[in-house]
């Protein structure tokens, strides 16, 4: 039998499918750049108010030991475990645990109506969950294949790409690949503070103070000759940017572009490990709700579409027109 194509729509260097870059290229750096493009002017008066920034010195970002010891060690260790166990929930995002940690951290405060108006306090709580995300976000991406957050989608990507597919037996079949990038996020975490301070006062504020025609150019410039490099291929880097104006117009109509490459990168796994179900089974789906395992994700799947697809934008809707009456 002779396979068919699919998905082609007559073109046919879309007979070997759009590799991967391209896909993170367009959904994230160039639908990013149109997004800047079109707040140009609110960027203008932003640049020049940050110009007096690029005088401030290295130890300006040092804080000092009093306001260490004001935020507390209890803080950060609390807001550290809330921004750890709010990336092993696939799709949380560092947003979520920054709020979580931030609002963990007013409740318990003995001057809760001190923050919005300075309290260090805020920022730390914030910051030291959304930094947490990010290894909490391994754990489904490692065993389960489930990317937490949108690096990790991206991590995802480049094991499939070196043939390593995460699930349940990576670490016990391939430890030896993971351990080193467990060892590299450890040691990332511990140059990252000097590094930061050591580039933050003259280098980083200075970035502001490009003008944007010139920086986004050159931005614009590096992604599409990148994503020619990684293929090789005109063809793919004309999909570099027709995958980047088709994010940008999720961006502009609030769809997560994360779904975007999420579908890209578990839809050939879903495809696949469907038709094997479906051939152990004889063509049967009601396998999927017989044996207690998959019948618990398959009620998790419709448990999360309610909450979150259906019940959300309703009770948003709601809000929003409660809103526009009360202010009418």
């Amino acid at each position: 039998m002779q396979p068919l194509a699919r998905f082609t729509f007559g073109v046919g260097e879309l007979t070997a499918g759009i590799d991967l870059m391209p896909v993170i290229i367009g959904t994230f750096a160039i639908s990013e750049l149109l997004i800047q493009v079109g707040n140009r002017k609110k960027d203008a008066d932003i640049r020049r108010q940050l110009k007096s920034s690029t005088q401030l010195k290295r130890r300006d970002f040092i804080p000092p030991l009093s306001a260490i010891r004001e935020i507390g060690v209890a803080c950060y260790l609390k807001s550290t475990v809330i921004g750890y166990l709010v990336g092993t929930l696939p799709g949380a995002g560092g947003s979520m645990g920054g709020f979580l940690a931030y609002v963990e951290t007013v409740r318990t405060s003995k001057k809760p109506e001190s923050f919005g108006k300075g309290n260090p306090q805020g920022i730390a709580a914030a910051e030291s969950a959304n930094n947490a995300v990010c290894g909490g976000a391994l754990v489904p991406m490692l065993t389960f294949g489930i990317p937490g957050d949108p690096v990790t989608a991206i991590v995802l990507g480049v094991l499939v790409i070196n043939g390593i597919q995460p699930g349940p037996q990576l670490m016990a079949s391939q430890s030896g690949l993971i351990a080193p990038m467990l060892a590299s996020l450890l040691f990332s975490a511990l140059i990252l503070i000097p590094l930061t301070l050591y580039l933050m006062g003259p280098y980083f504020l200075r970035i502001v103070t490009i003008r944007k025609d010139v920086l986004y150019g050159a931005i614009a410039l590096l992604a599409v000759v990148g994503s020619f490099v990684a293929t090789y291929s005109v063809f793919q880097m004309m999909m570099t940017l027709v995958l980047g104006i088709v994010a940008y117009l999720m961006r502009k109509h609030d769809y997560p572009v994360i779904t975007l490459l999420l579908g890209f990168i578990l839809g050939p796994n879903l495809e696949e490990f469907l038709r094997r179900a479906l051939t152990l089974s004889n063509g049967n789906p009601i396998t999927f709700i017989t044996t207690p395992d998959s019948l618990f994700f398959v009620v998790l799947t419709v448990v999360f579409v309610y909450f979150l697809g259906i019940r959300k934008p309703v009770q948003l809707k709601k809000t929003s027109a409660e809103k526009a009456s009360s202010t009418g």
